[in-house]
């Protein structure tokens, strides 16, 4: 029960900072869009934005799994603030780091597809949507 409380909490801070940084970034204002990601990723217990951003969308997935993490609203919020980051890094013109946060979010979105009892139109919108991003990328 504890636990949880503390990742619903988590993933709370973690929507309204994913809000924040969409904000910024349709603004134009993308160093506050990055600031307001990084206190996202502070939300991800035990991991770093620079860890992750090191780990392959596999060992990422793995990690969650191993460390209890598995909640698909959780997973879905880091999916999320990858994604974000994603569209900040395409928006700037680096391509590799757009396209490895895109494949990265776009390996916990399919994780929490096949395991959420809940559908979803709008996470189904999202993986057509990577999917496509990572195509044009290429």
């Amino acid at each position: 029960m504890l636990q949880r409380d503390y990742l619903m909490r988590r993933i709370e801070e973690m929507m309204q900072l994913i809000a924040l940084a969409l904000k910024f970034r349709h603004d134009g204002n993308f160093g506050s869009s990055e600031e307001a990601i990084a206190k996202a990723y502070e939300e991800v217990p035990n991991l770093t934005q620079e860890r992750i951003a090191t780990m392959t969308p596999k060992e990422l997935l793995a990690y969650f799994l191993k460390n209890d993490l598995a909640s698909p609203n959780f997973i879905d919020m880091v999916a999320n603030i990858l994604q974000e980051e994603g569209e900040v890094f395409l928006l700037q013109g680096d391509r590799a780091k757009g396209k490895d946060c895109f494949a990265k979010a776009l390996e916990l979105y399919q994780y929490v597809d096949q395991h959420s009892t809940v559908f979803s139109f709008d996470r189904l919108n999202k993986i057509r949507r990577i999917k496509e991003e990572l195509k044009v990328i290429e």
